[in-house]
């Protein structure tokens, strides 16, 4: 399960209503700890043996997964726990929303290859991380147009873009390009935009939960 701690997380029920917990522990397979809030009714919608789901996001993905409740204890703090689940679901990136996430990805300029990490990307852009070693002599520069392909997560599909560097922050260690898709060259995949758009759709129903 890979999860970072105090990660927000949604817990549903069949009927549709949902509340906003923290992730807190886990003892893998054994349990899950999850702080949730101290709200009228909730008592009665997970108790012992009660099937529940939860929701949070992970390196640009939802993860999903059902577990039964062992036990719950208000205080001193609110927390539930949960069995460990038997397995996870994941899906996964829409228009203009930049989605936090770390993937894989190579930078091509004038025939020379730069590997690096993709740590957010909408269907407008990304932004592409590469070790400070890699570049050291600013050969790619604002204004620069390059070519570049990363692969999603949950499918492993490559997804093909020419862009043109907007951006070039140097760190020290990394070197970060803020990259804008150029329109009518390639654009991105159905498949990546329907992908965005879940990323987007889960994120408004943790603000509104």
């Amino acid at each position: 399960m890979k999860i970072e701690l105090a990660s927000e997380m949604l817990m549903e029920f069949d009927d549709g209503v949902r509340f906003k917990c923290r992730f807190v522990g886990l003892i893998k397979g054994e349990c899950v700890i999850i702080r949730v809030p101290v709200t009228p009714g909730i008592r009665g919608r997970i108790e012992p043996g009660n099937e529940l789901t939860f929701r949070y996001l992970n390196e640009g993905s939802i993860v999903s997964f059902t577990a039964v409740s062992q036990l719950y204890r208000a205080t001193p703090y609110s927390l539930l726990f949960v069995d460990y689940p038997d397995g996870f679901e994941h899906y996964g990136l829409r228009k203009s929303g930049r989605i936090a996430c770390r993937m894989r990805a190579s930078l091509t300029k004038s025939q020379t290859v730069f590997e690096g990490l993709i740590t957010d990307v909408s269907e407008g852009g990304c932004r592409f991380q590469l070790p400070k070693s890699q570049d050291p002599d600013e050969f790619v520069r604002k204004d620069d147009h390059v070519t570049g392909e990363f692969a999603t997560l949950e499918s492993g599909t490559v997804h093909k873009f020419r862009a043109k560097v907007a951006r070039r922050r140097v760190g020290e260690r990394d070197i970060s390009l803020g990259l804008v898709f150029e329109e009518g060259k390639t654009g991105l995949s159905r498949s990546m935009s329907q992908y965005l758009d879940k990323i987007i759709e889960f994120q408004k129903l943790l603000d509104e939960s």
